[in-house]
């Protein structure tokens, strides 16, 4: 079991400022906000002292990890890590909110109808991204007394926290550039909060 988790949500992108639904769509890297972000992430996590430097695949994600990785200035590795992607939205992606309520709307509909257990054509439904979720807590947990940090997204880090909390109901505010701690704590459960 790792000694400490540190999940971190990557620095602002370009479709982040523009309102754009990015998901698996990789066309954005760091606006200069972003870039902030990131650097003042790998200060902030220094006195954690991290181990190993996962990252979601993804440019965004890729550019948060390098930037924290110069900042704590010890060599670190960064590890792609898949399954730290972003949720795949499918034929929403690329598009800004006024763009997908113009042209989906009947997949909008059927997706919340359906609590999000529909998946709109080329993405993934919630369940699949539960299931991912519950892969990568499983692989996270294999890191023996290790202090993790791991770079990722605002939907899967939402879900992968849901998954440690236990509670798939638990809200969490991930915001670009967020950072939470998640910690083993009695009866295979963990202690989770934001840094």
């Amino acid at each position: 079991m790792f000694k400490q988790l540190i999940l971190i949500r990557h620095g602002q992108s370009e479709g982040n400022l523009r309102g754009i639904k990015q998901g698996m769509w990789d066309a954005f890297g760091l606006t200069p906000q972003g870039r902030q972000e990131a650097k003042a992430c790998g200060e902030r996590i220094k006195v954690c002292k991290p181990d190993l430097l996962l990252m979601s695949p993804l440019l965004r994600a890729k550019e948060t990890a390098e930037l924290i990785a110069a900042e704590l200035g010890n060599g670190s590795d960064i590890t792609p890590e898949p399954l730290l992607r972003e949720v795949d939205h499918g034929l929403l992606q690329g598009l800004d909110k006024s763009e997908r309520e113009r042209r989906f709307t009947k997949e909008l509909e059927l997706l919340r109808a359906n609590g999000y257990d529909y998946s709109v054509v080329g993405g993934e439904a919630l369940p699949d991204v539960r299931k991912r979720a519950r892969n990568m807590q499983v692989g996270l947990c294999s890191y023996d007394q290790q202090v993790v940090a791991a770079v990722t997204h605002g939907g899967f880090l939402r879900i992968l926290l849901q998954t440690f909390a236990q509670n798939d109901q638990a809200v969490f505010d991930c915001i670009n550039g967020c950072i939470y701690i998640v910690e083993p704590a009695r009866d295979g459960k963990f202690d989770i909060y934001p840094f």
